[in-house]
């Protein structure tokens, strides 16, 4: 019922975290050397707002620096602000919900719980049998698939390298002991029976 309200807010937290991740990428874009003073922290991971304020007064940094600096310190006012205005509007949109709920008749107190409850669960249970469907012919493809080869074909496939490697065994040459050894393997093979 306060759908704009909420839709508001949302859109408040959603810049407040874009803001954050704007922190980020301005202290990617400041240069190694740079994030030695005072205005990052010790681990390297973010601005010290009163050491930023100070840098900026004194300008005693590079001026693409001071870019990155005036442009956090923009970012951090509107942070700051943001946090106050989202604030302000949870509360109020708490006492709207509070002042709707009160004022609900018994048939939008139903049509509510209707929507809210009713409605997902059975469309819920409509879905539950098409859905395990799909998972079962999923997990029926994938053994489809993984069985696909047969034993009989595997097997065939075994025969035939076996025959084409003794045939290549036949072509080799070497020492008396070597070719006993290949002898021997070629009978483990099966191709000379």
């Amino acid at each position: 019922m306060l759908s704009d309200a909420v839709a508001a807010l949302d859109g408040s937290e959603d810049r407040l975290a874009e803001i954050v991740s704007e922190y980020e990428e301005l202290l990617e874009e400041l240069p190694e050397e740079e994030k030695e003073n005072d205005f990052v922290n010790d681990d390297k991971n973010a601005f010290v707002p009163a050491e930023e304020k100070k840098a900026i007064k004194a300008k005693d940094v590079d001026t693409d620096v001071l870019a990155i600096l005036k442009k956090y310190d923009k970012l951090s006012t509107e942070e700051k602000e943001l946090k106050k205005k989202i604030k302000a509007e949870a509360a109020e949109l708490q006492m709207k919900t509070k002042a709707t709920i009160e004022s609900l008749t018994d048939e939008e107190a139903y049509e509510l719980l209707r929507c809210k409850w009713i409605e997902p669960i059975t469309v819920g249970l409509k879905k539950l049998p098409g859905n395990i469907v799909t998972v079962f012919a999923a997990k029926l493809e994938a053994l489809s698939k993984k069985y696909e080869t047969t034993y009989s074909e595997v097997e065939q496939q075994i025969k035939e390298t076996e025959g084409s490697l003794s045939v290549l065994i036949d072509q080799l040459t070497g020492s008396e002991f070597d070719l006993q050894g290949l002898s021997e393997f070629k009978k483990l093979l099966g191709g000379d029976e």
